[in-house]
C-alpha cells in the first residue's frame, strides 16, 4: 500500500543547533559567548522555569485567532459569516488551501516543536543548580501541551505524523502519518506521564500553569473522544469507564469548584484573579495590549465595532451566532445573555463610566441580525 505523506512546515526555534557542518578553523566552531544557545540557556532555575512560559500563549496564537472557532463553530452550524474562507466550513465545502486549515496545522505543530525542545533538552542540558523537581515539572508541562496539540490534530485530520525530535525532520520534511489509534495512544501516554510529573497547585507567579488536575481532566476528555472512534452506534465501555474515573478524581480530589454565577466566567477582574480561577483546568495566559501574536484576538473579531474594544478593531459585522443556536436557549436561561448579545440587552458591567452598555443589533446584508 502506497504510503501517504504530508509535507510539514514547522517553525524550528532559532536556537536549534545545526550539527551537520564543520570547518577547519577551530575558532569558527566555538559556541558564542554572548548569545543564548541550547547549551547555555537552561543553566538557572529561572531559565528552566521560563522555558515553558511561551507554551501558554504565542504558539497557539494562529489556532486561537480565527481557526479554532471557524473550524469548530462554523462547521457545526453555530455561526454564520459572509467571509468566503470561513463560509466554506459553514457550507461544508472546505478546499485544501483554506487559510484557516493552514493556520491550525502550523500553530499546533509549532506547539509540538516547542514542547519537544523542552522535553528533549531539559533532562540533559539543565545546569547543576536546577532542582530535580523543577526539571520534572517543566517536562510534565511540555508533555501536557504536546498531547493537547495532538488531541486537536487527531480530531481534525485523523492520521497525522508523530514527531518527537525536531532535529530529525530538519533535512527530511516528508514524514509518514501515524494511525489514529497510535496517535491516541501517544496522547494518552503523554498525559499520563504529565499527571505523574505535575504538582496539584502552584503559588506566586507560577499560578495559572497546568497541574496534575489539568492533565487528568484532559485525559478524561481524550478517553471520552476515543470511546467513539471506530464504533458504529456504540461506545468503547473501557474508555468510558476510564473517563469517568479520571473526571471523578478531578471533581472529588482537586478542590476546584464552579463559579457561583455563569456570568463570572466572562468578567475580567485582573490577571491574578484569572490565574486563580477555580473553574479553570487549563487556559491560555495572554498578554493584553502587547505585540501581535501575544494577545487574545477573539474580542477584536466578534465585537461589532470598537465601542467596547476602545481601539481600532471590532470587526464582528461579518460574523454572528446562527438563529438556530440562539433558539436553543430556553426563555429565562441566564447563560444566553452572557453568551450572545441580542437587541436591547443591557450590561451594567460594560462601559461603567457611561452608565453601562446597551446592545443595538444591525441588519447584515440580509443574512440576519448581527447579534
Amino acid at each position: 500500500m502506497k504510503k501517504k505523506y504530508r509535507l510539514l512546515r514547522i517553525i524550528i526555534p532559532v536556537i536549534l543547533l545545526l550539527s551537520g557542518f564543520s570547518c577547519s578553523e577551530d575558532f569558527l566552531n566555538r559556541p558564542p559567548q554572548d548569545a543564548l544557545t541550547l547549551d547555555n540557556f537552561y543553566q538557572t532555575p529561572e531559565q528552566v522555569n521560563a522555558s515553558t512560559a511561551p507554551l501558554y500563549g504565542w504558539p497557539w496564537f494562529e489556532l486561537n485567532d480565527k481557526a479554532h472557532w471557524v473550524i469548530g463553530d462554523a462547521t457545526s452550524g453555530n455561526h454564520w459569516t459572509n467571509d468566503g474562507d470561513m463560509a466554506q466550513f459553514f457550507q461544508l465545502g472546505v478546499t485544501q488551501n483554506n487559510p484557516r486549515l493552514n493556520e491550525a496545522w502550523n500553530s499546533l505543530f509549532r506547539v509540538i516543536a516547542h514542547s519537544n525542545m523542552v522535553i528533549n533538552n531539559i533532562p540533559t542540558k539543565a545546569g547543576a543548580s536546577v532542582p530535580a523537581d523543577l526539571k520534572t515539572r517543566v517536562v510534565g508541562e511540555a508533555k501536557f501541551m504536546r498531547a493537547t496539540a495532538y488531541f486537536y490534530l487527531v480530531r481534525l485530520w485523523g492520521p497525522v505524523p508523530i514527531i518527537e525530535n525536531n532535529s530529525a525532520i530538519v533535512f527530511d520534511s516528508k514524514i509518514p502519518r501515524n494511525t489514529v489509534e497510535s496517535v491516541y495512544q501517544f496522547i494518552i501516554n503523554d498525559l499520563t506521564d504529565a499527571a505523574s510529573k505535575l504538582p496539584a497547585a502552584y503559588s506566586g507567579n507560577d499560578r495559572g500553569r497546568v497541574t496534575k488536575w489539568s492533565a487528568e481532566g484532559m485525559l478524561a476528555k481524550v478517553y471520552l473522544a476515543r470511546s467513539g472512534w471506530g464504533q458504529s452506534g456504540s461506545r468503547n465501555q473501557a474508555d468510558l469507564d476510564k473517563a469517568k474515573e479520571l473526571a471523578g478524581d478531578v471533581i472529588n480530589s482537586s478542590g476546584l469548584k464552579l463559579k457561583p454565577e455563569y456570568a463570572d466566567l466572562f468578567q475580567y477582574k485582573g490577571e491574578d484573579a484569572e490565574k486563580d480561577n477555580q473553574e479553570s483546568l487549563f487556559a491560555f495566559q495572554w498578554i493584553p495590549c502587547q505585540g501581535w501574536g501575544t494577545q487574545n484576538t477573539n474580542q477584536a473579531y466578534w465585537a461589532k465595532d470598537n465601542t467596547l474594544t476602545g481601539v481600532g478593531d471590532g470587526w464582528g459585522g461579518y460574523i454572528g451566532p446562527t438563529i438556530d443556536l440562539q433558539n436553543e436557549y430556553e426563555p429565562g436561561d441566564k447563560r444566553r445573555h452572557e453568551t450572545i448579545m441580542q437587541d436591547g440587552d443591557y450590561y451594567p458591567e460594560l462601559k461603567k463610566k457611561d452608565g453601562g452598555y446597551t446592545f443595538v443589533a444591525q441588519p447584515n446584508d440580509g443574512i440576519g441580525e448581527n447579534a
